[in-house]
Order: C-alpha cells, then structure tokens, then sequence
C-alpha cells in the first residue's frame, strides 16, 4: 500500500522499487542521510561540492525498516552518484542518473520481483561515460561526468565545440529547470574507448530530468523534438519477440561480440533495470583490469597475459603484447647484468685472496658499490646463494606492486617502461 510520500510498503513479495524520485534543492537535503555512511564522499572542486559514493555496501541504497524497500533516506542516497551543489549557495546545480541494478542483483529485481504489466520501453546500453551538464556561477554551463570536470567531459566539450545544435539544446533544457544526460562514446581508435566498439565518437542523449523532482521526461518527449530528430542521437528502443522478463533477459546475456553492452528497461515513470551480456561482463572485467599498471604487471609475472588477450580488442592486444616483451627484454637485462656483477665480484676476489668469498666479504662489496640500489641488493645476495635469479626477480616485483609509488621505485629493474593506459 502506498504511504506518505508516495513510497510503498510491501509486507509479503519483495517487488522493484516504484517510487516517488525526492526533491532535492540543497546540500542539506542530502547531507543528514548520508552522515557517518563512509561509502559516500564528499569533495570541493573549484567552485562546487559533488557527492557520489565510492562502493556500495548491502545497506547503502535500501532502507533498514522491516518491510520498506525505499523510505526517502534510501531515496536520497540512490540520488548521490554524482550530485553537484554550487559550494557558495549550497544549491543544486546538475543531478545525473539515480542509482539501478541489474536484474536479478537483488530481491526486489528478481526475475519474478519485476512487475512487467507496467508501460515500459527497452533501450541500448550503450558502453561510455555519462555527461551532463552543470550550471556555473557566471550563468554559463560546463560539461561533467560523475566526478565533476574531469579529462572526459572536457572530451565531451571539444566534440560538441564546432555543434552549436548541442548548445542550443543545452541552454533550452538548463533554463527550464532540467537536465540533458548523455552518453559520451569514444571511437574504436580511442584508448579510451570501452568494450563496446563504436566507429565514431558520439554524444547520444540518454535523458531529460527535472534537476528539482527528479523526474524524467518519456521518451517519446525526446523523439518528438523535431530538434533532436535532425541533429542530435537519442538513445535507441529496442524491441523483442518475447515478452517475458526471463526470456529477454536469457537472450541479452546470451549476445556476444564487440556490438552490444546490454539493455536498460525503462518504466513510464521514469525506474529502471538493467541487464548485461555475459560476454561483455567478462570482457568489461579485463579491460578494467588493465587499465592499472599494477594489475597489468601481475599478470605479466603470473603468466596470465594469455588468458586475458582473447578478451581484449586488437589495439589492446598490441599494447599489452608489445608492453609485455619490452617488460621482459628489461626483466633479462637487469638479471644478466646482475649475474655478470656478482661473476665480477667473485673474480676480483679470487684475484686478490687465496680463500673462497665468504658471504660476509660479498655483502661488505654488495653494501659499498650498491648502496643507493637497495631494490637489487636481494637479487644480488641471491645469485650469490645459488638461488634462481628469475624467480628471486619475480617475487621482488611482485612484492612491490603495493603502491605506485614503489613500481616506480624499481621500474629501472624491467628496462624503465611505462603501462600509459587512459
């Protein structure tokens, strides 16, 4: 039964929350239903504050009360993905998508937790980076992602530079008192592209939602606009031949290839589900992972770069094939030098003395030539031990991939190489 404030109330089957989006004027509305919550941050950039939050945890988007699947605390936190308040006022000044799941992430989007007899539509999804745009002091507008002004949204700015159609419709929507959401995608020759593999870089409008209520406009408001029609790509509908939620969903997990991320089933009233191929999470996951330099050289010292190339696309694979040898050309120069260097230290000393190197005379050598190379003196000691220079050079690097910092620190130990991967 609906309650006071429009959210419901279910006492027996858990169902897909169907609530009323809240208002939100001001970072006080916000603040005491995230306080003490250390999943969400709270960061000051230039001339505004965004709240987003950094992981979600079981509790951190459903509510505690038995039996409520959302109260307007819950509400306000599926809200905080990347809300932006202008620091001086503390108003709010651009509101993005709310937070969704997937079907079958939760109870209450299980197969038979979402209740398909509601008007819905089924779109792409497509594989980018949202953008939108947010209101600055001087009256004027920026483009954002969810972190605010970052390398991508200035992206966004350059493509729509010389599209003045993308102003106009900017300007019309933040002057009413909405929001435009795109998708920003990057071309298939973009290191910064997705696993989605799109031809041309494109800003495709995904939303309209009021910046205040939070609600969102349907999509045939979007396709009506002659506007959008002309110039500016919509998201795109899709449609089935099932009906069911379980057929749908088995066959999107079931697509593969470099076409398609997935869907998003979109209600009349503005909810939504979202469900992903199999294939691209997979593929999702690698590139992920090797977008850190830290997990590209884990895989490279496991021997795993095998198993992550099918996943990837060609100019991925080439730059992790390429990287990959010039690690290893390094890794046997650093451990050919080393062995020649202890070879060296064990001659000169039979040179000068009758007696075999006691471990004490080479670590007395190793401390005075090789004092400022800390990061070598282990593989040195071990070469001189007999021990497999190879795997004491593995466990070493693989020990110091803790923190940037300390891959920097003996990045001259595999030929100086860097992994640049935006």
């Amino acid at each position: 039964l609906p309650t006071g404030g429009g959210f419901y109330v279910f006492t027996t089957k858990r169902k897909m929350d169907h609530y009323n989006f809240p208002e939100i004027h001001s970072i006080s509305d916000v603040l005491p239903h995230i306080q003490g919550r250390k999943e969400f941050i709270i960061f000051e950039k230039h001339w505004y504050t965004v709240i987003s939050y950094a992981v979600a945890l079981d509790t951190t988007f459903s509510s505690n009360t038995s039996g409520v699947l959302v109260d307007h605390s819950a509400a306000i936190r599926r809200e905080c993905r990347g809300l932006i308040f202008n620091t001086r006022t503390d108003g709010l000044i651009s509101r993005g998508f709310h937070k969704f799941f997937n079907v079958d992430e939760r109870d209450e989007t299980a197969l038979n937790g979402v209740d398909m007899s509601k008007p819905y539509i089924i779109l792409d999804k497509l594989d980018g980076s949202m953008i939108r745009p947010i209101h600055t002091p001087c009256g004027g507008y920026r483009l954002a992602t969810k972190s605010g002004i970052t390398g991508i949204s200035m992206d966004a700015e350059v493509f729509i530079s010389d599209k003045p159609h993308y102003d106009r419709l900017i300007r019309q929507y933040l002057s009413a008192g909405y929001i435009p959401i795109f998708e920003l995608l990057y071309g298939r020759t973009s290191s910064k592209r997705n696993v989605v593999l799109y031809e041309e870089p494109s800003l495709v409008l995904t939303a309209i939602r009021d910046l205040h209520k939070g609600t969102y406009a349907d999509l045939p408001t979007l396709e009506c606009c002659s506007t959008l029609q002309a110039w500016v790509p919509v998201a795109s509908k899709l449609t089935f031949t099932q009906s069911g939620l379980r057929d749908i969903s088995r066959e999107v997990k079931s697509w593969s290839g470099a076409t398609a991320e997935g869907v998003v089933l979109r209600f009349s009233d503005g909810h939504m589900c979202k469900i992903k191929a199999d294939d691209y999470v997979i593929k999702h996951k690698a590139i992920y992972n090797i977008k850190s330099e830290k997990n590209v050289l884990t895989l490279i010292l496991n021997n795993g770069v095998d198993d992550v190339l099918p996943l990837l696309h060609d100019l991925d694979k080439r730059r992790l094939q390429a990287y990959q040898e010039k690690f290893w050309l390094g890794f046997t120069g650093t451990v050919s030098q080393s062995v020649n260097a202890v070879a060296n230290i064990k001659a000169f000393h039979r040179n000068s003395s009758d007696t075999d190197m006691s471990r004490k005379d080479f670590a007395g050598v190793v401390e005075r030539q090789y004092k400022d190379t800390k990061w070598q003196k282990p593989l040195l000691y071990g070469i001189f031990s007999g021990s497999d220079p190879n795997e004491i050079l593995k466990k070493q690097l693989l020990s110091s991939l803790r923190s940037q910092s300390n891959i920097d620190s003996v990045r001259h130990l595999f030929g100086g190489i860097q992994w640049n991967q935006d």
